[in-house]
C-alpha cells in the first residue's frame, strides 16, 4: 500500500457513516481539550483518497477529526492512500484500527465485520476472541432500531452550594431507588423543568441557570410536606400504598432541635417503661404509637 502524509482542513474529509468505536462525552471532550491544548494531532488519521470521485474518506480517526475541527483546528495532518480499495478492503482497515481510545458498538461491529465478504480481510481486521464473543452475542434484529439523540446539559455550583445540591439529589435517588419499576420522563416534563428553571432565573433576576436550579431546589425543601399526596388517599384515612416513605414529608425538615429530640427520646422510653411499645419496633413505628395514643386520649 502506497501511504503519503498529506496536510489540509479537516473540513474537507468525509467520515465514516457507521463507526463502531464510539466515545462518551467526557472522553470526546478531553481529546478535544488535549488537541486544543497542543495545537497539532499526536496521532494521525488514515485517509483513503477516492481519486474516482476524489474525496477522501477517514477510515481510522474519526473521533481525532472531529476534535480537531471542534477545537477549531484549519490545518492537520494525516496519512493518505490512494490506492483502489474495495468496500471489505476498507472495512477491513477501519476495524483494524482499533487501538484509539473509544468502546465498540457490539452491533455496529457485528454489522461491519459480517460486510467483509474476503476471509483474509476478516483475518486483518484483527478481531480478537473476546470482540468475536460480542459478534455473536449481537442481536441483528437490533441494527435497525433508531439510535436517541441526548444533549449534554452542564450546571456549575460554587463548592458549598454543590454540596447542597448533591445532598438533596441523593436524597431524591435514595428514594427513586425503593421503586419496583423505571420510567423513561416524557420530552414534555423535560421542558417542565427547563420551564421552572427559567421562571427561577427570571423571579430572582440571576442569569446563572446553576442557581435558579437552587433556588427550585430551596422551594421544593419548603414544599415537602406537600408529597403527603403521594400516600394519602384525601378522603379516608387509610394510606394509597403499605411501602414506607419519607419522614421529612411529615417535618418538612431533615433535623430537630436537641431539647425536642431528648423529649421524644424520653417519651419513647416511657412507652417501653409502661409497656405501650415493643422494644423490637424501630423509632418511626415508636413515634406512631405515641401519636396514636395522643389522638385517642384527646378525642
Amino acid at each position: 500500500m502506497n501511504v503519503t502524509v498529506e496536510t489540509g482542513d479537516p473540513k474537507t474529509l468525509t467520515l465514516l457513516e457507521e463507526n463502531a468505536r464510539y466515545m462518551r462525552h467526557e472522553q470526546f471532550a478531553n481529546l478535544v481539550a488535549n488537541i486544543r491544548r497542543d495545537g497539532d494531532l499526536t496521532q494521525i488519521p488514515f485517509v483513503w483518497h477516492d481519486t474516482t470521485t476524489d474525496t477522501r474518506h477517514v477510515l481510522s480517526g474519526n473521533h481525532r477529526v472531529m476534535a480537531a475541527m471542534e477545537a477549531g483546528l484549519t490545518e492537520i495532518k494525516w496519512l493518505e492512500t490512494s490506492d483502489p480499495l474495495n468496500k471489505s478492503q476498507r472495512l477491513a482497515i477501519q476495524l483494524s484500527h482499533n487501538a484509539i481510545a473509544g468502546e465498540d458498538d457490539a452491533s455496529i461491529l457485528a454489522k461491519l465485520y459480517q460486510e467483509i465478504d474476503d476471509l483474509e480481510m476478516k483475518q486483518y481486521s484483527g478481531l480478537d476472541d473476546k470482540a468475536l464473543d460480542l459478534l455473536r452475542e449481537a442481536q441483528v434484529d437490533s441494527l435497525q432500531e433508531p439510535k436517541l439523540e441526548f444533549q449534554t446539559l452542564s450546571y456549575v455550583f460554587l463548592p458549598g452550594d454543590g454540596d447542597e445540591v448533591m445532598r438533596v439529589f441523593e436524597e431524591a435517588v435514595k428514594y427513586a431507588s425503593k421503586a419496583t419499576e423505571t420510567w423513561l420522563a416524557r420530552y414534555e416534563d423535560h421542558f417542565r423543568l427547563l420551564q421552572a428553571v427559567e421562571e427561577a432565573s427570571s423571579s430572582y433576576d440571576v442569569r446563572n441557570r446553576s442557581a435558579a436550579l437552587t433556588y427550585i431546589l430551596d422551594i421544593y425543601e419548603n414544599h415537602r410536606d406537600e408529597l403527603q399526596q403521594g400516600y394519602t388517599s384525601p378522603d379516608t384515612d387509610k394510606p394509597k400504598h403499605k411501602r414506607t416513605v419519607p419522614i421529612t414529608t411529615i417535618l418538612n425538615t431533615d433535623y430537630i432541635g436537641a431539647e425536642d429530640a431528648i423529649l421524644i427520646k424520653k417519651a419513647l422510653n416511657r412507652m417501653k417503661e409502661l409497656g405501650h411499645t415493643d422494644n423490637t419496633k424501630g423509632a418511626p413505628e415508636q413515634l406512631a404509637q405515641l401519636a396514636r395514643q395522643y389522638i385517642d386520649n384527646n378525642k
